[in-house]
């Protein structure tokens, strides 16, 4: 049985019961002998109909006691009768400012349960959402799970091919089915707009995107992100989409793989920045001392490995005192770091090129002879001879001498530099200028 089948019988049963007993207090009265000791029933009656139904039930039932008082009033005058109909009327009266209180408070609490179902039919909407939305969440979550890893991976590389390789790999386990790629320079329009505008680049649909023509016509969509290093654009990494329509929040996470991979760049950047300071005369930018002779050394131990030749040089700059106490430190520092370029420019790239030290530089040929040495330092002594300098409106230029020691004649690396330097202090006493080989005896 549901409930309002059950509400109808508990509510007839009532109304059954209230007739009842009015109509019973009814034959008591006009049985009594005293009729106020019945009339108080009557009051009972009032209670119970509003009780059980209304107000109105409440006032038909006063109304009728009432008619009812005043009939037994005639018939039988009794002033407690007058007090009864008005006791009735008060509990009336009180009987309806309690039902307006109640209608009040109900009506308040209506409009809370009102705003009560709102929130939660909202909610309810909220979730529903939240379930549509739920792998959409958890796809998320495992990028930014993957992205931990990522960034983990950068950062124990400092190899700048690495870096790349792990990026695109990482971008492409992100965006399925897409084409990834990281580029230098300007490649395309998107390139070079993102070059220009100096800013990510995101086409939802590159069918109607009017900032470009359809140069891909096989992809539909493109998020592309510059990487930065010390304020400039490294690289792109552009992502195309077979499929999908790329969003804002594609966006947003490939900026995040862009960020943390110009982090690991700039790392790497600095990691070989720090070598070469490491390795390199701040100066001329040629191998300082210390990395120069390790060099000579592994070169001597692969020519004695071989059997191969190698020539070992050693160059001083003519009157460098001179230069230094008549035209000042900045002049000798400029004609240093113009020798050293002189020198670059005119050996081989796999010869090894040093400062030793103050005006002093040297040089090792590998897989060279003393013949071919000679020639070699000959033509590098010409070289600097006719590099010109203006020293505050004089024109001058410098001078070398270069001593040559040669391997297996000299079969260490303490004897190919003494060497070297015994054939160039020979040089500087014969006048200067020239290049004096090593010799036996």
């Amino acid at each position: 049985m549901d409930n309002k089948k059950i509400k109808f019988y508990l509510e007839s049963f009532a109304e059954i019961f209230l007739v009842f007993l009015f109509l019973l207090i009814t034959l008591k009265l006009i049985k009594s002998p005293r009729p106020r000791d019945i009339l108080y029933f009557y009051i009972f009656c009032e209670i119970l109909g509003f009780y059980f139904f209304s107000i109105y039930t409440a006032f038909f039932i006063t109304f009728s006691f009432s008619l009812i008082a005043l009939l037994t009033l005639i018939i039988k005058p009794d002033g407690w009768i007058v007090i009864e109909i008005l006791a009735a009327w008060g509990i009336f009266y009180l009987l309806n400012i309690y039902l307006k209180i109640a209608e009040k408070e109900y009506g308040k609490q209506k409009l809370d349960l009102e705003k009560i179902e709102q929130q939660i039919t909202t909610l309810e909407a909220q979730i529903e959402k939240f379930k549509e939305e739920e792998p959409i969440f958890k796809e998320r979550l495992e990028k930014y799970k993957d992205l931990a890893n990522f960034s983990f991976e950068l950062g124990t590389t400092l190899d700048f091919e690495k870096i790349s390789k792990t990026a695109i790999t990482f971008t492409k386990q992100v965006f399925k089915n897409s084409n990834v790629m990281l580029v230098a320079g300007a490649s395309d329009i998107y390139d070079r707009w993102i070059y220009e505008e100096q800013k990510p680049l995101l086409v939802e649909d590159t069918g109607k995107d009017y900032r470009f023509p359809r140069i891909y016509p096989e992809f539909t969509s493109l998020i592309a992100y510059p990487i930065f290093s010390e304020g400039k654009i490294y690289s792109i990494i552009k992502v195309f989409s077979r499929q999908n329509s790329f969003q804002a929040e594609d966006l947003r996470f490939l900026s995040t793989i862009a960020s943390l991979s110009a982090i690991a760049f700039m790392n790497a950047n600095l990691f070989e920045k720090t070598q070469a300071l490491a390795i390199t005369d701040s100066l001329t930018g040629l191998f300082n001392h210390t990395y120069f002779l390790e060099r000579v050394r592994e070169e001597v131990t692969r020519a004695k490995r071989f059997g191969e030749k190698l020539c070992f040089m050693m160059l001083d700059i003519d009157h460098f005192k001179k230069f230094n106490d008549t035209y000042g430190h900045q002049i000798g520092d400029e004609v240093l770091i113009r020798v050293a370029g002189r020198i670059k420019r005119k050996l081989r790239a796999t010869d090894l090129i040093g400062r030793y030290g103050g005006e002093e530089f040297a040089v090792l040929l590998p897989k060279t002879d003393k013949k071919n040495a000679i020639k070699i330092a000959e033509a590098l002594r010409k070289a600097i001879q006719s590099e010109k300098f203006n020293f505050s409106g004089e024109k001058l230029n410098v001078t070398v001498t270069i001593g040559v020691s040669a391997f297996p004649e000299c079969n260490t690396i303490s004897e190919l530099i003494a060497s070297a330097d015994e054939s160039l202090y020979r040089g500087k006493k014969l006048g200067r200028n020239r290049v004096v080989l090593w010799e036996k005896g």
